[in-house]
């Protein structure tokens, strides 16, 4: 019995870490890229962003731009001149995250894609965004 735990608990977190598991979510609907070839182009898509300060424990929920490129949040537009991106920038802060994951029906096609952006800024600074394209 010891061993089929061990086991099982490691083949778990394989399947999460690999980005196939999602607890409480039937594995029907839930595909990184099925085998019909439904994905999520690249190019710049209207979002719902639910923002989390994790230091303030403020939320709220925007309607935002977002990229995609290589099914990843690249960017973070607010639509008032300020973003938040992947790569290289002049603000201090760790962009991680980003990796969609794409929800379809039985016939494969595509419901809605997924994902949540963390951003560790200066002084422990910790927010959080998730995002969700229908």
């Amino acid at each position: 019995m010891r061993h089929f735990i061990i086991v099982l608990l490691a083949l778990c977190t394989t399947v999460v870490l690999s980005g196939y598991c999602q607890v409480g979510k039937s594995a029907a609907l839930d595909y990184p890229i099925n085998p019909n070839g439904a994905r999520i182009e690249d190019g710049w898509y209207k979002a719902t962003v639910e923002y989390h300060n994790l230091n303030t424990l403020t939320k709220s929920t925007y309607t935002l731009d977002v990229e995609v490129n290589h099914v990843k949040v690249s960017r973070i537009d607010f639509g008032n001149g300020g973003s938040v991106h992947d790569g290289v920038n002049n603000s201090g802060y760790f962009y991680s995250g980003g990796l969609l994951h794409l929800f379809v029906d039985r016939e494969g096609n595509a419901i809605k894609s997924e994902t949540t952006v963390t951003i560790t800024g200066p002084g422990s600074k910790l927010i959080k965004y998730k995002v969700t394209i229908e």
